[in-house]
């Protein structure tokens, strides 16, 4: 495990930070205005939190992770998306993946490998997931002529269990979509 959390720590090529565990067991993002601005050790950064949802009429149990940039945007910078990745674990649990994607700083390869990195995203997911994070992407900031560009997208897993697959409830799929 400790072997996994310090794979997740090293920063990968087109991420804008990195995701580390703390001792806590609670998921940090650290952007790289952090590490260039150490004395600055009192500023606010978001959690990796696991939170539980209650689901009565469900089985479906959720968690939500979050990774994003620390620190306010500057309108000087390239526009920040925020994104949810919706998919089950090995438990079958809904988990969903809060993230924020820098246009023009971030990779849709590198967050992918952080994902997959941080134990979130089955290594045999992560082209696939890179593929269509890059897809929403490149409709939300350059949308075409035929109307609205999509703010979701589903996708098979090449990770799908051997089970009957099933789009809807997300059984061999996963779901990413843009949220304001």
């Amino acid at each position: 495990m400790e072997t996994r959390v310090h794979k997740a720590s090293r920063r990968q090529p087109g991420a804008s930070g990195r995701l580390h565990r703390m001792e806590t067991g609670e998921w940090v993002w650290e952007s790289e205005e952090d590490d260039d601005d150490e004395d600055d050790a009192a500023r606010d950064r978001p959690m990796n939190t696991l939170e539980r949802a209650d689901s009565s009429d469900s089985d479906d149990d959720r968690a939500a992770f979050t990774i994003g940039s620390a620190g306010a945007p500057d309108t000087r910078q390239a526009p920040l998306i925020n994104l949810v990745l919706r998919m089950r674990n090995a438990r079958h649990e809904l988990n969903d993946i809060r993230f924020e994607f820098a246009a023009g700083k971030d990779s849709a390869d590198g967050i992918a490998t952080e994902l997959v990195g941080a134990g979130l995203l089955d290594a045999r997911d992560a082209d696939v997931t890179a593929r269509q994070l890059q897809r929403l992407v490149d409709d939300f900031l350059f949308p075409g002529a035929g109307g609205p560009a999509p703010r979701s997208l589903t996708f098979r897993l090449n990770s799908a269990p051997p089970e009957p697959e099933d789009e809807q409830s997300l059984v061999g799929f996963a779901q990413i979509s843009i949220v304001d």
